[in-house]
């Protein structure tokens, strides 16, 4: 019997040793992550989600916003720069990764969709 609990516990442990760490941001860079998020909302003017796909070498509010956005789920650790260079397009494919969209990079309706932006 104890050998049976033993074996039952090194499964326990393997299987916990598989997954992934998870590093979640601090309750305090959430709060500011969401205050510029907020105000970057607001500075945007509607416009139809489909209006602009976001792709390397683009640039602008909207970038901001999407760099925010990623930054507060935990897919993006820098500044927010506003340029959508190569550090924003390997989150961005790890967003589409983990929410079963094809890892373009590109930011189009479905990913747009599933961020819940309006950008």
């Amino acid at each position: 019997m104890d050998s049976l609990a033993y074996v039952h516990l090194c499964l326990a442990e393997e299987d916990a040793a598989d997954i992934p760490e998870i590093r979640l941001p601090s309750a305090q860079s959430l709060v500011g992550a969401a205050m510029t998020v907020a105000v970057a909302t607001s500075a945007i003017t509607a416009a139809p989600a489909e209006a602009r796909t976001l792709v390397p070498g683009t640039s602008g509010q909207d970038v901001v916003l999407l760099q925010e956005l990623l930054k507060v789920n935990g897919y993006f650790c820098c500044k927010a720069t506003g340029y959508y260079g190569p550090v924003t397009k390997k989150a961005v494919q790890k967003f589409q990764y983990y929410h079963g969209i094809k890892p373009t990079g590109n930011v189009g309706p479905a990913t747009k969709h599933a961020m819940g932006a309006n950008f």
